[in-house]
């Protein structure tokens, strides 16, 4: 890996954790979430798919101590305005909506697997979509926003050189 691309990716994490006002410590473990991240996907020809349990190593290591135990099993409700907020989707449905979110992604046309390349291809909707989706159902009690980074770029194939995630949500893009 090259000393500019570990400079993207520092000054990536930097930036969204300052962004959250989440602290110093949020940017190591997101650093090492993403080299996490990095590793798996280059440990293959082709990326192996995401799957839930690879979301919820990812969340546990951007977020080791309210990610202790993975996926939340509490309500989570995010800011929507001033003194305005919103309940994302109920804990006990998390597993099963990363599921149908994975299965729609991957059953998507289009996504494309070329044998004949190293990589996948996705359209930008593609991506953007999943990426809206995830933040929406919010698995993790905390991180939830730095996850969906990490993942975008996962399947963007951009984990070497971060690129900036479709903002939603204006002001609280998570």
């Amino acid at each position: 890996m090259g000393c500019i691309a570990d400079l993207d990716i520092i000054e990536f994490c930097a930036q969204e954790c300052e962004r959250q006002h989440s602290g110093e410590l949020s940017v190591y473990d997101m650093i090492q979430a993403w080299y996490f991240a990095q590793d798996y996907y280059e440990a293959t020809t082709n990326p192996d798919p995401l799957t839930p349990d690879l979301i919820e190593e990812i969340g546990q290591i951007v977020e080791p101590v309210d990610n202790k135990y993975g996926f939340r099993r509490v309500p989570v409700y995010v800011t929507k305005g001033p003194w305005e907020y919103v309940e994302k989707a109920p804990w006990e449905r998390v597993p099963y909506l990363l599921e149908a979110l994975l299965e729609s992604y991957y059953d998507n046309p289009l996504f494309g697997r070329d044998t004949d390349m190293k990589r996948h291809s996705l359209a930008t909707s593609a991506v953007s979509q999943f990426y809206y989706e995830f933040e929406e159902i919010h698995p993790f009690v905390d991180g939830n926003g730095r996850v969906g980074k990490i993942l975008f770029n996962y399947l963007n194939g951009t984990l070497h050189r971060p690129v900036i995630t479709p903002n939603f949500w204006g002001i609280s893009n998570p």
